[in-house]
């Protein structure tokens, strides 16, 4: 028969390697993205719409691969804002597009007060992953007596 010890050690293992797995994938998505990104907004025939969701894409892409990073407890928190802050970029760019398109005369943005609301949602969320991220780091760090919390709180209090 098969040992029901071995059978969970080899599921307990197989389990770590798709952690590990994971975070490279979430960081491949996030190249593939990008990529994109770069395609649709270099084309000659820009369409708008098309930018728009492929920002959103990566947008996810930036803040899944964060939330991965953000309890990778061995160094994960360097990675974790430098994708979040990525994320927080792509709403500024989001924004912008968005104030493009509601000010034209044949503009066909639907509500466009609730996209704004959204973006500024979304922007927060990053901004609030940033935070959160120096703040693990820094405790982190105190810990081994190298970083004080002061940069954690001083992003807190500067989010927009």
């Amino acid at each position: 028969g098969v040992s029901s010890h071995e059978l969970e050690n080899a599921r307990e293992t197989l389990e770590g390697e798709g952690l590990n797995g994971s975070k490279c994938l979430e960081e491949e998505k996030v190249i593939r993205l990008q990529k994109i990104v770069r395609r649709v907004s270099s084309r000659e025939d820009i369409d708008e719409d098309e930018v728009w969701d492929a920002r959103e894409c990566l947008r996810q892409a930036h803040m899944e691969a964060g939330n991965y990073f953000l309890w990778d407890t061995s160094n994960g928190f360097e990675k974790a804002v430098a994708h979040f802050e990525s994320a927080r970029l792509l709403v500024e760019q989001q924004k912008e597009l968005h104030r493009q398109l509601a000010s034209r005369p044949d503009s066909n943005v639907f509500e466009p007060e609730m996209v704004q609301r959204n973006l500024f949602y979304i922007e927060g969320q990053a901004s609030v992953n940033i935070g959160i991220a120096l703040f693990e780091w820094a405790r982190r760090e105190k810990r081994k007596g190298k970083k004080s919390v002061s940069a954690a709180i001083t992003h807190f209090k500067t989010a927009r």
